[in-house]
């Protein structure tokens, strides 16, 4: 039998399916998009990546963390715009937030997906291992683009320090709850930094890039919870002795 909480979890990871697709519809309606078909595949999509990001976040910390990472996951483009300077937004709205749920380039969206699926339902061993392997074969393939990043954010985001100590931090957060899990998640988020440093900055292209870590960013994201230390249980007063 469901107990309450398990019951209002699994409501939340409902009402975030829903919202993600009314995400999608909003995004499309109102930014530029790669056509019907994009349009259809990212609605399908759309319950698909918050599924999975549940998941991902479940295998990694349990059922707390999965509803959270449902939420987070549906309100990562309001996030992202808000992390952007004014006069950037406009850019970042327009090529960014629809590549994010898959309006443009829906196979780069797609990509992410099935990164999030392998990062949750592989073994602990193997998800972890090809995280490694894709974050070292990204870093040496396009780490030397990485260099890039600061002047650019310097430009667009309103703290360059703290959008460089985010990644950290999430991956940090992870890494708290399970090396194996972390490792994977960690490797996909550093992998495609790595890749969309590469492929340049303009016209947010860089940031439409990072709509192959967006499921792994919600559950990295959700991971900055587990930076927070924990509060310790009052310890019982020890019994009085009798007096002699």
């Amino acid at each position: 039998m469901v107990s309450r909480a398990g019951l209002r979890r699994h409501l939340t990871i409902a009402a975030a399916v829903c919202a993600a697709v009314l995400v999608v519809a909003a995004i499309a309606h109102k930014e530029p998009t790669d056509g019907a078909f994009a349009v259809v595949v990212a609605l399908v999509l759309a319950p698909v990546a918050v599924i999975l990001s549940a998941l991902a976040a479940r295998r990694l910390a349990g059922a707390r963390a999965a509803a959270a990472a449902a939420v987070v996951y549906v309100l990562l483009p309001l996030l992202g715009n808000r992390l952007m300077l004014g006069t950037y937004r406009s850019t970042f709205d327009r090529h960014a937030i629809p590549a994010l749920v898959g309006l443009h380039a829906p196979g780069t969206f797609a990509v992410g997906i099935a990164l999030v699926a392998i990062a949750a339902l592989a073994p602990a061993r193997v998800a972890a291992a090809g995280g490694v392997l894709l974050a070292v074969v990204a870093l040496v393939l396009f780490g030397g683009s990485l260099g890039t990043l600061p002047p650019n954010f310097h430009e667009t985001v309103w703290s360059v320090t703290f959008t460089e100590w985010l990644v950290v931090a999430t991956i940090l957060g992870a890494l708290l709850r399970s090396i194996e899990r972390g490792l994977a998640l960690g490797g996909i988020a550093i992998a495609v930094v790595a890749l969309g440093a590469h492929r340049g900055y303009d016209d947010g292209v860089f940031w439409a890039t990072l709509a192959a870590a967006a499921p792994a960013a919600a559950v990295l994201l959700t991971s900055l919870a587990f930076l927070v230390p924990r509060r310790r249980p009052a310890r019982a007063a020890a019994p009085a002795r009798p007096e002699h």
